[in-house]
């Protein structure tokens, strides 16, 4: 198959294409790789054909048929010969037997009718295209963001595997290409996979408190509440941030680290973890290690918006060791409810914990 002669509607329609986009191999990112390399020319067209996969969320064995391509084809010949498609005439029953001058009015109003029909198409089609590049570009930026309780894996421009957390919104500039160092930035929990380049460029990722500088490596960021917690599971990272005097700090990591890094107290924490424990909402399970019940409520608020009150004051310095499901906030309150002898009300986003207890610490 020869790729140099497709364009991005038949990339989108590419089953191998879809794979590489959605689940990338050694083998396939081996290919196409070697194949942008000696194709830089293509670069432009492979990226927006990467965006249409990743945006309409294309099943990688499910190619796109049908409405969206025969608008697609109508856009882009429109786009070449500035006019609408062309359809063969249709022909009703009752046409048959109107008089000529009466069928060629007729036929002339379909044709007005077909011109609005597929003017109104293509407009809907570049309206929602235009209307999504809005929602993900801002000022040659690309913004890619989850709500609350959704999760989201993506692949940077160089193939690095993101997988964003519940509530996160990670930018990066929209021409990739023309800068010289790799950069993102967080707002909220991320997990990376950074493709390491032979020319071992830097790959940078900022967050309102600090900045991770990377060069091929797996890392956990989660930057909330003026708080950035870096957990390093492959590789080396180094911490760059700038102290109240305005000089450089900076902190190497290696494998098993856990930095904190606190904005009010301008202050690094530095203690050895294991990373599985602070990575498994990638496999939908949240881990919790002497987790404090207070912890537990700034979570609930980040991940699912969930307000927690606790009625007895108490229960925030209680501490929970154990697992949950990611995605079913309810077997976490089952969980704490038996073992602490709580009852725990959810009503709209607020959720209240009391204790059973007649004498409550």
């Amino acid at each position: 198959m020869d790729y140099t002669l497709f364009k991005v509607e038949d990339f989108v329609s590419d089953e191998y294409f879809i794979k590489w986009v959605k689940a990338p191999t050694e083998e396939s990112n081996g290919f196409w790789l070697s194949w942008l390399s000696n194709n830089p020319d293509k670069r432009p067209v492979i990226e927006k054909a990467k965006e249409m996969v990743l945006l309409l969320d294309i099943e990688e064995k499910h190619p796109p048929e049908g409405k969206f391509l025969e608008v697609w084809e109508g856009v882009i010949r429109a786009d070449d010969s500035h006019q609408l498609p062309k359809h063969p005439q249709r022909h009703t029953s009752h046409e048959k037997h109107l008089p000529t001058h009466e069928k060629a009015k007729h036929q002339k109003g379909f044709r007005k009718w077909q011109l609005w029909k597929w003017a109104a198409a293509i407009a809907f089609f570049l309206l929602s295209t235009y209307l999504v590049y809005l929602h993900l570009t801002d000022y040659g930026m690309t913004k890619i963001q989850t709500a609350y309780g959704e999760s989201s894996t993506f692949f940077l421009p160089d193939s690095t595997k993101v997988t964003l957390n519940y509530n996160s919104k990670l930018t990066y500039a929209t021409d990739w290409y023309s800068h010289e160092i790799r950069e993102v930035w967080l707002s909220g929990e991320a997990f990376f996979s950074v493709v390491h380049r032979s020319d071992h460029q830097k790959f940078l990722v900022h967050t309102d408190e600090l900045q991770v500088e990377v060069l091929g490596t797996q890392f956990n960021v989660n930057s909330r509440r003026g708080n950035t917690k870096v957990v390093l599971d492959e590789g080396k990272v180094r911490l760059k941030l700038t102290d109240e005097a305005r000089q450089p700090v900076k902190m190497d990591m290696t494998p098993g680290d856990l930095v904190v890094y606190s904005e009010n107290s301008k202050s690094f924490t530095k203690e050895v973890v294991n990373p599985k424990d602070y990575i498994s909402w990638r496999n939908n399970k949240l881990t919790f290690t002497a987790t404090t019940f207070s912890e537990i409520g700034q979570l609930l608020e980040d991940n699912y918006g969930l307000k927690v009150v606790f009625r007895n004051p108490g229960l925030k310095h209680k501490k929970f060791t154990g697992s949950s499901a990611a995605d079913n906030p309810d077997e976490l309150f089952e969980k704490l409810t038996l073992l602490f002898d709580l009852t725990i009300v959810k009503k709209n986003n607020q959720v209240i914990f009391k204790t059973n207890r007649k004498n409550p610490e």
